[in-house]
């Protein structure tokens, strides 16, 4: 008995969200002013030497705790201002 397949993309129809692969790379201090982080929060993501908010989703928020020196106030406007860049908004929005 011959089994029927259909091919791996008519299987799986499931679109996977790249909207950060979308929005234009920013540079890191640039990224920090238009979304009002502190120059604290600069200072310690150019520490990591994380050079925008593309590179954010590949940082963990431990990295960003236990290497960066980020407290839980940092890492959220971080995260937030990550969200919002990945939307494409910015702090005039």
């Amino acid at each position: 008995m011959a089994t029927r397949s259909c091919p791996p993309q008519q299987q799986l129809n499931v679109s996977r969200p790249i909207r950060a692969a979308l929005v234009p790379k920013m540079r890191l201090e640039d990224f920090c002013d238009r979304f009002d982080l502190s120059v604290i929060i600069l200072q310690k993501l150019d520490f990591l030497k994380v050079t925008g908010p593309h590179a954010l989703r590949f940082v963990s928020d431990a990295q960003l705790v236990e290497n960066g020196g980020m407290d839980i106030g940092e890492l959220a406007d971080v995260r937030d201002a990550q969200e919002r860049w990945t939307l494409g908004k910015g702090q005039d929005d």
